[in-house]
């Protein structure tokens, strides 16, 4: 048996709207580099991969002050910002 029940649209909330709001002002106003991320949050590797949605491997070589050293990448920075500006 299948129920034809459907769920009532519903206007978008205030809250929704600010976050909304926060979340394009963020991609407009640009990334925000590692080092000042980092200034402003204690985390661990771990939380940094999560947050940037990358390997430990690849964070690590942020780090690195060898030749195999890599910078974290627009869509890794545009990560930091969303999370700096919602925290």
């Amino acid at each position: 048996m299948t129920s034809n029940m459907t769920i009532p649209h519903r206007p978008p909330t205030y809250r929704y709207w600010n976050v909304l709001k926060a979340y394009l002002q963020t991609l407009n106003n640009g990334q925000m580099e590692l080092d000042k991320f980092l200034k402003n949050w204690d985390v661990s590797d771990q939380e940094l991969t999560f947050i940037c949605d990358c390997s430990l491997t690849t964070a690590n070589h942020w780090f690195s002050q060898r030749e195999h050293r890599r910078i974290p990448t627009e869509k890794h920075k545009q990560q930091l910002t969303l999370v700096h500006h919602i925290g």
